[in-house]
């Protein structure tokens, strides 16, 4: 056991006291990473449970997929009719009208609506969309200058981007422009 000498010379055992310190120390780490641990899983349980609108935007792609444009494109209007989305879903349901559209090789509805999603929140993923269909109506200048947008817009912190970069070179270079 450990002793030590107090002043007086009185011997106090302090082994007891340091071992209660410890355990209630180790009590309170252990709760607390608990707790924690409750916290992030609660959190990650949370934000993978889909938004009313992407459940919707689910059933529309779904729709779409059966061979349903038509009323796909109704139930879009529909939710699009509501006032209260945010813009970043009514980007995300514009975007998916645009994919219905490019689905049925109607580019000219698809690159609206793709310009659309991409006022209401510019992403890599609409300036791309927007470059490939500009592509595919065989307008070159559009699609070399989306995909530098898209360049642009790449997260630099993303594990891809080097890639994606380089990809998007490679087509700009494929349609005759310089990246």
């Amino acid at each position: 056991m450990t002793e030590v000498v107090a002043s007086g010379s009185k011997k106090r055992n302090i082994l007891p006291i340091l071992l209660m310190i410890g355990g209630v120390l180790l009590i309170g780490g252990v709760s607390g990473a608990a707790v924690r641990w409750w916290q992030l899983d609660r959190a990650a349980q949370k934000a993978a449970q889909p938004t009313a609108v992407q459940k919707k935007a689910d059933d529309i792609q779904n729709l779409s997929a059966r061979g349903d444009f038509a009323g796909a494109e109704k139930q879009l209007a529909q939710v699009l009719d509501n006032t209260h989305l945010s813009n970043d879903e009514r980007a995300y349901l514009t975007a998916q009208q645009a994919t219905a559209f490019e689905n049925q090789k109607k580019y000219q509805e698809a690159l609206d609506k793709y310009k659309e999603a991409d006022a209401l929140k510019p992403t890599q993923d609409f300036a791309e969309s927007t470059g490939r269909v500009a592509e595919a109506m065989g307008n070159k200048e559009l699609a070399i200058s989306s995909y530098k947008l898209a360049i642009g817009r790449i997260n630099k912190a993303s594990p891809m981007a080097d890639a994606d970069k380089t990809r998007y070179q490679d087509m700009i270079r494929s349609l005759g422009g310089q990246p």
